[in-house]
């Protein structure tokens, strides 16, 4: 949640990020874009944190909505390659246990 990952100066928001691990060097760019995407959000001291999937208009995940915002954000290169057509559509249809299926 956004209150264990800063704190109040003043009225001014301080992302203080906290990860389990340091981030290793090639995930250093993905972790400063994440933090530059975090600037750009208005934390109210006013309200409770709360879990918000956005990708839905009422707010609640579902695997529809989270497939649909990945084929929406894949470069178009790879979102009309046949192969991701064919992952995809195979993911689906696989009877493996879910824990199974990212070894596919």
């Amino acid at each position: 949640m956004v209150g264990h990952n800063g704190t109040w100066e003043g009225s001014r928001w301080v992302w203080q990020v906290n990860w389990r691990r340091e981030p290793f060097v090639h995930e250093v760019k993905s972790v400063n874009t994440l933090l530059e995407m975090f600037q750009g959000l208005q934390i109210f001291s006013s309200k409770q944190d709360h879990w918000r999937w956005i990708c839905d208009k009422d707010g609640v995940f579902s695997v529809k909505s989270a497939y649909l915002w990945l084929q929406r954000s894949l470069s178009g290169e790879l979102r009309y390659s046949s192969d991701f057509h064919l992952v995809i559509k195979s993911v689906w249809k696989c009877k493996a246990p879910i824990k199974c299926l990212v070894f596919y």
